[in-house]
């Protein structure tokens, strides 16, 4: 799948077309937990760190139990194909907070990861939730600007709170915040 431009089609309209096939559904499949997870390897140091799943199967078992805690996921598809995965949890009945997204590496730059997360976001508002607190690795430039593409402001960074190869990775942490509430 990639944002191939017919002929007579701007990328304008091309991305407005691939738009009006997305659709979310929540909670996500869960026959998708094993593509979701090739997705997470095609870029592992962005994904993980020490303290994560090391097998299919554990994230699996993991994922299963967060569901029964209350996490809620999200499946994108467009043009009927799976392209992202997004999950988050209450906090309060105000304050959620983003336990991860990821989309496959064809849709990157076509605009439906920004548009899933968007959609995904609006229904967790809809339940009354006022600020959704996304988490991400500080080295992870590309996260941190399709957060704030999202709107989100930057709340602080967590040093050293995690590690990856044994070695400190500082946490950044943004919140997007419902309309009128920030």
């Amino acid at each position: 799948m990639s944002l191939a431009l017919a002929p007579d089609q701007t990328r304008a309209e091309t991305r407005a077309r691939w738009a009006s096939t997305l659709t979310l559904e929540s909670p996500a499949p869960s026959e998708w937990g094993p593509i979701v997870w090739q997705w997470m390897h095609q870029h592992p140091d962005l994904n993980f760190d020490d303290g994560s799943a090391t097998t299919q199967d554990v994230w699996l078992a993991g994922l299963a139990a967060e569901a029964a805690e209350g996490e809620r996921t999200w499946g994108a598809r467009s043009d009927g194909r799976p392209i992202g995965f997004l999950g988050m949890r209450p906090l309060s009945p105000r304050v959620w907070m983003s336990r991860g997204l990821c989309f496959c590496r064809s849709v990157h730059g076509t605009g439906l990861p920004h548009l899933a997360t968007a959609r995904a976001l609006a229904e967790v508002f809809a339940l009354g939730a006022e600020k959704v607190c996304a988490p991400y690795y500080a080295h992870n430039v590309r996260v941190g600007a399709f957060l704030r593409g999202l709107g989100a402001v930057e709340e602080g960074c967590l040093r050293g709170q995690v590690t990856q190869h044994g070695r400190p990775v500082d946490l950044k942490l943004v919140a997007i915040f419902a309309p009128g509430k920030g």
